[in-house]
């Protein structure tokens, strides 16, 4: 069943330079101060998700804007 909406999305990480899922979501609460999920977890073979992590966006627009702010400094480190 295809659904017609979502709150969360699964980005995509591999050629960021920044490790697997799991290394990339601990790298991300260390030094960003943000939280994802490692992609893996959602998979019945963890490894067909190893390059992806899932971010949630039900968030106020202030908060999505902290997050993108965050997120950029994170990936020009």
């Amino acid at each position: 069943m295809k659904t017609s909406g979502a709150y969360y999305m699964m980005i995509r990480i591999d050629g960021l330079g920044k490790g697997d899922d799991e290394a990339f979501v601990m790298t991300l609460v260390e030094k960003a101060g943000l939280a994802v999920v490692p992609g893996s977890s959602f998979y019945c073979r963890p490894e067909d998700g190893r390059n992806k992590v899932r971010f949630c966006y039900a968030k106020k627009w202030e908060t999505l804007r902290e997050v993108k702010s965050r997120l950029e400094r994170f990936l020009a480190s």
